[in-house]
């Protein structure tokens, strides 16, 4: 699982560029929408490239 606050999934980190498909993590409540993005610290932008009803499904590191 992806935890966009600090970027890393499985204990490990992403790579710039990098896109993960599953189960994610937002620092927020309600679902966010395709093409929001989050800063999550030190210039790391999670790009939210997919959504399902009940959880986002693809993001993208920047």
């Amino acid at each position: 699982m992806l935890d966009v606050r600090t970027g890393e999934i499985a204990s490990r980190a992403f790579d710039f560029g990098e896109t993960h498909v599953g189960s994610v993590m937002v620092p927020r409540r309600q679902i966010p929408q395709a093409g929001e993005r989050f800063e999550v610290g030190k210039g790391v932008v999670i790009e939210v490239l997919e959504v399902t009803p009940r959880r986002v499904k693809t993001v993208r590191v920047r």
